[in-house]
């Protein structure tokens, strides 16, 4: 009796078995099925769908390699500029009033510039307009991530400073180890700032005119002026959309990780973990990094480039004498090289004011001393 009580039970369990796998086989063809039905839809809704949204995520790709650029030249640019401020009286006398002076010219200021510049030297060529647009966006960018950088530097405990003179960290491992990390927390923040301008004016950094001269690019900003113009709604509509589409991914996907992984750099008298914010993003990311940190390949290359490494230090070593001569050399090319472009721009620019002011004036001039104080009334 127990025995066919067992044999019904095996019998029930493959009977089951195979229910399940019939069911198994069932659910994967009607999700292979569901897919191929909703390509389908999907490719016919593109056909139908009218030629300016098919060619909108062609513009919003556009321009956001058009930020991006500028973001690269603004963070350059920020770096640069911050560290000589925080680190030299002469330059922190100049440079400080100087980008406090441009953050407060507005795009449109900039346009005879980048068209003389860009659009006049490269004759009106395509190019020429790409590297206009990129210049007034990092115009929009650029100014507030210096003054982050700027202030994060002057605002080192000082205890780090001792430790620094302590050890001796001197040059690029004094910048590596202790200015750079001190200066992510603030360039995290100024650069959601920076990105967020670079939308608000993105429409004027796509086309821009002076007199009769108009130029215009392809790109996110141009089809929301070109949609609003022509006062197509539903165009218009879809351009917003696709916007706030590649602001939330940048959000979620971008500056919470960042925010995230730079406040391990923030200096604050509290413990870590009161400050530590998790980021489920960050971590996936961070378990990814790990998985290619450890991977064999990774640390076969390790040990064929520090062997090569080791053979060209042995073959290029050079006596101390030689190499600081070198550096002296090198030092000096590099100043001369930087006080002549300087010497050029002054010229260049005197030059421009002579024309500028030899022009005849226009007789909307006579305002400029009443319209001034107005502005600042405003403000």
């Amino acid at each position: 009796m127990a025995i066919y009580l067992v044999w019904g039970i095996i019998l029930k369990m493959q009977i089951k078995t195979t229910i399940e796998r019939r069911l198994e086989k069932i659910y994967i063809s009607a999700f292979i099925f569901a897919l191929i039905v909703l390509a389908f839809l999907f490719f016919k809704s593109y056909q139908l769908l009218p030629k300016e949204i098919i060619s909108l995520p062609y513009f919003a790709l556009l321009s956001t390699l058009r930020i991006a650029a500028a973001y690269i030249f603004s963070l350059i640019f920020a770096i640069a500029m911050g560290f000589a401020a925080a680190t030299r009286k002469w330059a922190e006398r100049i440079l400080l009033p100087a980008i406090d002076i441009l953050q407060s010219i507005p795009v449109v200021g900039f346009f005879p510039v980048a068209i003389f510049f860009f659009v006049a030297i490269f004759k009106g060529e395509r190019l020429g307009i790409e590297l206009a647009s990129i210049f007034l966006i990092f115009t929009s960018q650029a100014w507030n991530m210096a003054f982050g950088v700027y202030e994060s530097l002057i605002t080192i405990p000082k205890d780090l400073l001792r430790l620094r003179d302590a050890y001796g960290l001197k040059g690029s491992l004094a910048f590596q180890k202790l200015y750079l990390p001190a200066t992510i927390p603030s360039l995290v923040y100024n650069s959601m700032v920076s990105w967020a301008n670079s939308w608000f004016f993105m429409m004027s950094n796509e086309i821009f005119a002076i007199g009769a001269r108009k130029y215009a690019l392809p790109g996110l900003g141009y089809f929301l002026w070109k949609s609003s113009e022509q006062g197509n709604l539903i165009l218009t509509i879809m351009g917003l959309f696709t916007l706030i589409v590649i602001v939330l991914g940048l959000e979620f996907f971008l500056w919470r990780p960042l925010s995230s992984w730079s406040k391990k750099y923030s200096y604050q008298m509290v413990p870590y973990e009161e400050i530590e914010q998790t980021s489920t993003i960050l971590s996936k990311l961070i378990d990814l990094l790990q998985l290619v940190r450890f991977s064999k390949w990774k640390e076969n290359l390790y040990l064929h480039l520090e062997k090569i490494v080791d053979a060209v230090y042995k073959f290029a070593t050079v006596p101390d004498k030689l190499l600081l001569a070198l550096r002296k050399i090198l030092k000096f090319i590099t100043y001369a090289l930087i006080a002549s472009a300087g010497l050029y721009l002054v010229y260049r620019g005197i030059f421009f004011v002579t024309w500028l002011m030899a022009q005849p004036w226009s007789s909307d001039a006579k305002l400029i001393p009443l319209a001034l104080p107005t502005s600042i009334a405003r403000l």
